[in-house]
């Protein structure tokens, strides 16, 4: 018998790290985890098509959770295997016994927690239902119980959970014997999101299944109009380690994280090159290169989840599987970072927002079609 103070086997390597870089001493505690099962129910799927990466407080998956698993099932062909950390807390504890905090609307009702969970610190028991009802097995999670003092956001914590996203992933692929596909697609979501339509993925695979340098560089991610890539991303698996490439370096305050100079924190925010206009981009590096850290060309991609609208933010019942099926990216258009001599006046303002590709020598439509082929050509600049 393992004694309380010792971290579960799996996903012990994230045991004792400091979840914060601004203060080191503060590390993570490891409380309950599970590897999940691997499925191969056809006999086709020798490895997941979909990595599904769920982050950050449960709050109202316990509703969500048979869409999302629905969703993504119907997505892969039943090839997907899913990802997750979480905090004990289900949600951060309000005014009010039994109600969650909740950055909402004054229309919005506060989450009430107690209405499906026996306690706040929770989490552990709700991913494991989940993952024995609606993911059938599929669910490998960590729960992580938040040093004491640790004073952070969610915008300080989030890149360790990207991280530890990353690290389970392989330790599950480890523990279930099979090799993750460099091609395969990884979406990195929040456990609150629900989605009113399954996806083709099969564009975007053409796109990341490309043998070019700029395949294993682009990021999807929407950050205008109420979208935010934290919110809803997509990448490939192979792309992914430009995200946890490296750690962020200490800085001066834990608020600045977000600001740190790493190009891992510019790419797992959605900005990357496209945001920075910084060196040396990911695809201008030798194929195969491994090391060096880069930045990564941030593409919009028209899809309609990622938005604060997307959140569940209230609910009173199980949200029902989606029922039609639309493209996973509609529509491209490449973030370019403006010139030098054209200093941003604030953070949004430094994209250059072309018009939709075709219009600009990039013809995402037919490039990203079923029967891709021949070779994108990128806006100048980009």
């Amino acid at each position: 018998m393992r004694h309380t103070s010792d971290p579960p086997t799996f996903g012990s390597s994230l045991h004792g790290q400091a979840m914060n870089p601004a203060e080191p001493d503060l590390r993570a505690e490891v409380v309950s985890s599970s590897p999940g099962v691997w499925r191969d129910e056809r006999r086709q799927c020798s490895t997941p098509r979909v990595w599904l990466f769920l982050s950050g407080q449960l709050r109202t998956f316990v509703y969500t959770v048979r869409n999302i698993a629905s969703t993504w099932e119907l997505s892969s062909e039943h090839c997907f295997f899913a990802v997750a950390t979480s905090p004990t807390e289900v949600c951060d504890k309000g005014d009010v016994p039994g109600q969650c905090l909740r950055v909402c609307k004054p229309s919005c009702d506060p989450l009430q927690w107690d209405s499906f969970a026996t306690q706040r610190h929770g989490a552990a028991g709700l991913l494991e239902a989940a993952q024995q009802g609606a993911f059938r097995g599929r669910l490998a999670y960590a729960v992580v119980r938040w040093p004491r003092g640790l004073r952070l956001s969610w915008r300080s914590v989030l890149p360790w959970h990207w991280r530890a996203l990353y690290t389970l992933a392989k330790e599950a692929a480890s523990v279930h014997g099979f090799t993750p596909s460099p091609r395969s697609l990884v979406i990195r979501t929040r456990f609150d999101v629900a989605y009113p339509s399954y996806f083709n993925l099969t564009g975007v695979e053409a796109l990341f299944g490309r043998a070019d340098v700029r395949a294993d560089s682009l990021f999807f991610g929407r950050t205008q109009h109420g979208y935010q890539a934290d919110i809803f991303a997509a990448t490939s698996y192979a792309a992914y380690r430009h995200i946890v490439q490296e750690a962020l370096p200490p800085p001066p305050r834990p608020r600045e994280v977000l600001l740190a100079s790493a190009p891992a924190a510019y790419n797992g925010w959605g900005f990357g090159w496209s945001m920075t206009g910084r060196r040396p981009t990911c695809h201008e590096l030798a194929p195969g290169y491994t090391n060096e850290s880069c930045y990564m060309t941030v593409i919009d991609p028209g899809w309609r989840v990622g938005s604060w609208d997307s959140i569940v933010r209230s609910a009173s019942a199980s949200i029902a599987p989606p029922t039609r099926r639309e493209a996973l990216a509609p529509r491209m258009r490449v973030y370019c970072p403006k010139a030098p001599q054209q200093t941003p006046r604030s953070g949004f303002d430094r994209y250059t927002f072309p018009t939709w590709a075709g219009s600009v020598g990039v013809t995402w439509e037919r490039s990203l079609a079923p029967a891709a082929s021949g070779v994108p050509r990128w806006p100048e600049g980009c």
